[in-house]
C-alpha cells in the first residue's frame, strides 16, 4: 500500500475471535483440528496485520507437534 493509504486493522470482533479460537484450542490440548484452525486463522489475519505471523507460525508448528505428517502443517511452516 502506498504511503497515502490509512493503515489497516482487524475490527476488535475479529481479534476477540481470534484470542477465543486459540483459547479453546489450547483448552482442548492435542486437537489437531482445534489447532489447524488456529493456524489458518491467524495466517489470514497476517495478511491484514503482520503482527500475527507470529501467532500463525506457533500454531502450525503445535499442529506439527500433534500431528507430524499433516500436510497443513508443513505447508504452513514452509511458507
Amino acid at each position: 500500500m502506498g504511503a497515502d493509504h490509512p493503515p489497516v486493522e482487524l475490527p476488535a470482533d475479529i481479534k476477540d475471535a481470534l484470542a477465543k479460537l486459540k483459547s479453546t484450542a489450547e483448552e482442548k490440548g492435542n486437537d489437531a483440528e482445534a489447532w489447524r484452525h488456529v493456524a489458518n486463522a491467524m495466517l489470514r489475519a497476517a495478511q491484514v496485520d503482520r503482527s500475527y505471523l507470529d501467532e500463525a507460525e506457533n500454531a502450525y508448528k503445535k499442529l506439527a507437534e500433534i500431528a507430524p505428517d499433516d500436510l497443513e502443517a508443513l505447508r504452513g511452516l514452509g511458507n
